[in-house]
């Protein structure tokens, strides 16, 4: 059973809330009342006494919301009289054992299961990061001091600044403690009846709360109290600016899982980097000068964001450590997927212009963002041609080329749509039309046109960052130049020379050197002079190369880059479609063997009443639906799936390794441009997982061990 005491007026928070019970304040899109209700239902609460007082017939009015199991008590002292005589009013209404709550609190499921967990007759709930939490200490404060093993020594308002931790407002107490608490409110209200302005615990009686009574119990040795400490992740609402912060702060309570998750992760992330520094995480936070079991609650996911932010930012200040090692994205997807549909793309509809062949400025493009996420290296845009040509001449002085940009990009065309591009000086234009695609290297100069003044001419453009994304940072702090003479140029032997000399230079190896190991090999000394100066090697001669750097064969290899590799463009009346499995077929797009894990298709979803054949990919995906028939995306493991409908012009992202599924059911074959890229899962990164022992694999990006 569960006590909710809600009598109070809430003066503080009527200029922005109005003259209504506090907790019927809204804090993440619900009441404050609400989010307890739930918190305590999903802790298997099921009887909840709720002591009214100010405007007590708003909970009468909203006695649907408050759903079934909850018991209104009238406290008719309250305007005179404090939280103390609203506990005395409950009295009659408690379990064998039970929990007493605050109104005006918003606090996550887990702090009631934390406290659901604890042992002893009088367990309450304290904050021991009240300081970074408020900032400054209230008058109305109440603190709480420990001895050190847990046990509550002192505890109420009036001595902020000695104060351990702060009481949350959230208690429990078992069936013992229920019963001297009896006796005592028992013997205390005849004591006081006559008298309740006498002092009670530094306070007048009728002033009373809740913390003066536990006082009182534990001064007389009649309970022991005990400290549940959580670190943040609650806030009380007393006023305006109360408000304003629960609800900049406490947003999380609707997907608390998620947050969960990724205030873990980035714990987990600190705690691999401390064990690489060799820190216990004791001695990390004697060194940080913070309290160690805020250490590990923020390794178990039960800080709030804010204050996991600012233990990074001491963590890489006080060490040798990135922002970069520590920072986990937000997960913003649905179960791994985002949903986008045609009227949020529409919704974010701009026109770009460029100049004419009068130098006018005119419209050129129309963009609409398609769907993203931060998980996702995909930056889709859907994009209408609205410079018209009349001939697909690549010179055309209506035709604006952009300068290239750093992204990779891969293309699918629907409708007349001419697409040109430079290579070496030379300018090309390709007239595309609907289920053509094609793939264009970073910063290739390019533009794209509409040859048809009626039919829409419309370009879904996917661009992605690869490997190099992934080190700009050390492009920005070492200079492309620099780089560039380290990496050799792929459309030439240099870059084989480049990567060669880059092997040697790890080894400490010259080129004199390097024949000598060569000749020791058995190779002949013009021969080694050779393939120590980057001669191409033979197969076997790889081998030996390989086995004098110790390195694998695979690790001196460099495929050329041919100059029809740069662009690429596939032309749908060229593809073949193929069944895969029963209920799709598919085409194979524009790809290059220098994304190999770039992967295009045209994939056409059979009409069908049930999901079809499930996929699961080690990749990251796009999908936009260019048919004319709505296809259901079905995602999840069994028992847990959800759907969604792609209607034409919707997109979607999916997260690697989900499993997912399509289908269309209004009697049409549906049709979908789908995109997979790597992101941060690239051949050279499985690989090295591969090597990893399968016993400890498991503590990769969740590190759990100390």
């Amino acid at each position: 059973q569960a006590v909710i005491l809600a009598a109070g007026v809430g003066s503080r928070l009527a200029d922005v809330f109005g003259d209504a019970p506090k907790c019927f304040a809204p804090v993440a899109g619900k009441p404050i009342l609400q989010h307890s209700l739930s918190s305590f239902r999903k802790n298997d609460v099921e009887n909840i006494v709720i002591v009214r007082g100010h405007k007590g017939e708003v909970f009468s009015d909203r006695a649907d919301e408050l759903g079934a199991g909850v018991t209104l008590v009238d406290n008719s002292q309250y305007q005179t009289s404090d939280m103390l005589q609203s506990f005395i009013e409950s009295m009659d209404h408690w379990g064998d054992s039970f929990y007493a709550a605050y109104s005006d609190i918003v606090f996550p499921d887990r702090v009631l299961s934390k406290l659901a967990d604890a042992e002893g007759d009088v367990c309450v709930v304290v904050d021991r990061d009240f300081r970074r939490v408020r900032g400054a200490v209230p008058s109305e404060f109440e603190g709480v001091v420990t001895n050190g093993d847990g046990v509550v020594t002192r505890m109420g308002k009036g001595f902020g600044q000695d104060a351990t931790g702060e009481f949350v407002g959230l208690a429990k107490f078992s069936p013992r403690a229920k019963s001297v608490l009896r006796d005592t409110l028992s013997k205390l209200t005849q004591e006081y009846a006559n008298e309740p302005d006498k002092l009670f615990c530094g306070r007048p009686w009728r002033q009373a709360v809740l913390c003066d009574l536990l006082q009182y119990v534990s001064d007389e040795g009649l309970l022991q109290v005990n400290e549940v400490s959580v670190f943040g992740s609650w806030r009380e609402v007393d006023s305006g600016a109360d408000l304003a912060t629960a609800n900049d702060t406490m947003g999380f309570l609707n997907n608390q899982a998620a947050s969960q998750a990724h205030i873990k992760a980035m714990g987990a992330a600190m705690l691999s980097e401390a064990n690489d520094l060799k820190r216990p995480t004791e001695v990390m936070a004697a060194e940080l000068g913070v309290d160690h079991d805020l250490i590990r609650a923020f390794i178990d996911g039960e800080v709030e964001a804010g204050t996991a932010h600012d233990l990074i930012r001491q963590v890489s200040e006080n060490y040798p450590v990135g922002l970069g090692s520590l920072l986990v994205e937000t997960d913003d997807t649905e179960a791994g997927v985002v949903y986008f549909s045609g009227a949020d793309s529409e919704a974010t509809s701009r026109v770009l212009s460029r100049a004419d062949r009068h130098g006018e400025r005119t419209p050129y493009y129309e963009y609409r963002d398609s769907a993203m996420s931060r998980l996702g290296p995909f930056r889709p845009e859907w994009i209408k041609e609205l410079r018209l040509v009349n001939d697909n001449d690549p010179n055309n002085p209506d035709v604006a080329y952009n300068n290239g940009h750093f992204m990779l990009q891969t293309t699918f065309f629907i409708g007349p749509v001419n697409f040109y591009y430079e290579l070496n000086g030379e300018r090309h234009c390709f007239e595309a039309n609907t289920g053509d695609s094609n793939f264009i290297s970073p910063f290739v100069p390019h533009s794209f046109t509409t040859r048809s003044e009626t039919e829409d001419a419309i370009i879904i453009a996917v661009t992605f960052g690869g490997t190099v994304r992934n080190a700009l940072d050390s492009f920005g702090r070492v200079g492309a130049e620099k780089i560039s003479a380290l990496s050799g140029n792929s459309r030439d032997n240099s870059g084989y020379e480049s990567l060669l000399n880059r092997r040697m230079t790890a080894e400490c190896l010259t080129t004199d050197e390097m024949q000598v190991k060569l000749e020791a090999r058995g190779i002949n000394a013009g021969r080694a002079a050779e393939l120590a100066n980057g001669a191409q090697p033979s197969t076997e001669e790889l081998q030996q190369l390989a086995d004098t750097l110790y390195v694998k064969p695979a690790d001196l290899s460099v495929v050329p880059l041919e100059a029809h590799q740069e662009v690429v463009t596939t032309v749908r009346d060229e593809s073949t479609f193929r069944p895969y499995g029963s209920s799709y077929s598919l085409a194979a797009l524009s790809r290059t063997p220098h994304q190999p894990d770039m992967k295009t298709f045209d994939l056409r979803v059979n009409a069908m009443d049930t999901p079809g054949e499930s996929m699961e990919v080690g990749l990251h995906q796009f999908l936009y639906n260019y048919s004319d028939a709505p296809v259901t995306m079905t995602w999840g493991e069994e028992g847990q799936t959800r759907s969604r409908v792609l209607a034409p012009g919707d997109s979607g992202y999916i997260s690697p390794l989900v499993r997912h599924s399509y289908h269309s059911t209004d009697g049409n074959e549906g049709a979908l441009f789908v995109v997979r890229i790597p992101g941060a899962f690239t051949q050279e990164v499985l690989g090295e997982f591969a090597t990893y022992q399968p016993s400890g694999r498991h503590r990769v990006g969740a590190e759990n061990v100390r």
